[in-house]
């Protein structure tokens, strides 16, 4: 199984999801195309969540906790700052 790398607008129906879950483990996007209720219903359908390319700390707060999975990011000492903080 892999990552989809999914590069389109905060919208993804039911189906879509279900499909991916055929062949996928989870998506990965562009962080600042989502929202909590994209997060959510990607996370309902059991795919993980690796939005890219997340550099600043606050971003990295917001999306771990509409509840992300992980994150792509050019920092890992800010993303490692912020687990820490999350303790």
């Amino acid at each position: 199984m892999q990552l989809l790398w999914y590069d389109g607008p905060a919208a993804v129906s039911d189906d879509e999801l279900e499909a991916y879950q055929s062949y996928s483990v989870g998506l990965g996007m562009n962080f600042d195309q989502i929202d909590r209720a994209y997060v959510q219903k990607v996370r309902k359908h059991g795919l993980l969540v690796h939005p890219y390319t997340v550099n600043e700390k606050e971003d990295m707060q917001r999306l771990f906790d509409w509840g992300v999975t992980g994150m792509f990011t050019n920092f890992p000492d800010r993303l490692h700052e912020v687990l820490n903080e999350n303790k």
